[in-house]
């Protein structure tokens, strides 16, 4: 996760990493502002045969006051897909947080 501000918006993209190639990486990129109350924007992607995936930016306009949450509740396949790939531990999703000045 990053999360940063340039000019008058906050932006945030996912990227994940693995050792070792995985079958296919699934980062994904949710922003909000005031736990939504104020706007979010969400963006995922896919890479097949990768060690590295990285979503595109998303942005939102930064106001003043305002806290900024990023997470990134992407998956992976690392072997034969299954059903179970969707569904990782609350635990393993990462997030960052931005506050406006």
């Amino acid at each position: 996760m990053k999360v940063w501000r340039s000019g008058g918006k906050v932006y945030a993209y996912a990227k994940q990493t693995c050792s070792r190639q995985a079958v296919v990486l699934r980062p994904t990129v949710a922003l909000s502002a005031n736990g939504g109350r104020d706007g979010w924007t969400d963006a995922a992607k896919a890479c097949k045969f990768a060690k590295t995936c990285k979503t595109k930016k998303v942005s939102l306009k930064a106001k003043r006051g305002k806290t900024y949450r990023a997470s990134n509740s992407g998956t992976a396949t690392l072997g034969r897909p299954s059903g179970n790939d969707m569904f990782w531990p609350p635990s393993t999703v990462a997030h960052a947080t931005y506050k406006a000045r």
